[in-house]
Formats: C-alpha cells, sequence, structure tokens
C-alpha cells in the first residue's frame, strides 16, 4: 500500500487527511503551510498523488482523497498514532519528542514491526 510512495509523498497524503478531518476540506495553500513549502512544490507532489489515483484534483480546487488515498493516509495515520502511544506511554518520551520521532519512523516501518507494536500495547491495555 504504502511501498510505492515515497517518505515525503506519504507525509503529504497524511496532511491532506488530517486537514480534512480538522477542517473539512484540504486546498494548495494549507498543505504549503502545515508542511512549510511552497506552494509549486505541492503542486508538483499532488500531480505524482494523482498519478498513483491516491487524490483527485481539479485545477484550481480543492484536493480529494480518493478510497485508495483514505485508505493509505489512515493507514499511515495509525502508524503515527500508534507510534507515538509507544513512546509517550512506554518510553516516557515527552509528546513534542514523540510526535517528531513518530512522523520519522511511521514512513518506515515495516508491518510486521508495527504489528508486533501493535500487539504490544494492546497486550498492555
Amino acid at each position: 500500500m504504502t511501498e510505492e510512495l515515497t517518505p515525503a509523498m506519504q507525509q503529504y497524503l497524511e496532511v491532506i487527511f488530517d486537514l480534512t478531518q480538522k477542517q473539512g476540506e484540504a486546498g494548495v495553500a494549507a498543505i504549503a503551510q502545515q508542511m512549510n513549502v511552497t506552494k509549486s512544490g505541492v503542486s508538483q507532489a499532488l500531480d505524482m498523488l494523482k498519478q498513483l489515483s491516491m487524490i483527485s484534483h481539479p485545477r484550481y480546487g480543492k484536493v480529494f482523497l480518493t478510497s485508495k488515498g483514505r485508505k493509505t493516509a489512515q493507514w499511515i495515520r495509525q502508524k503515527h498514532d500508534v507510534l507515538t502511544r509507544f513512546f509517550v506511554e512506554i518510553l516516557g518520551v515527552d509528546a513534542d519528542t514523540a510526535e517528531e520521532d513518530a512522523c520519522k519512523i511511521e514512513h518506515v516501518i515495516s508491518r510486521i514491526t508495527f504489528n508486533k507494536l501493535l500487539e504490544f500495547l494492546e497486550s498492555k491495555e
């Protein structure tokens, strides 16, 4: 699912997902601001995501996740949340550091390792 996406493309999907959840929509300017990149950089990334059928983006319009894009973004968000929870609750890492580290690791952690981590956390509930 995420194997065809670079970490940067995964981050774009996650930001689009989060903006849509919080604001009801995602626009190029909001994505650029959230990621601290230029609008032209966002446009290039969106073109790539569009080619992968992850988003729909009418010219000068809002960005919408396709079902494939939404499913992928939800998977990325789940990894982020589980990693953050593990770092804070089990390792005692402060929330800001946990968020930052989870954001990096979520893009490279294997499904096998993630599933084991999830099993571990669920056993602690």
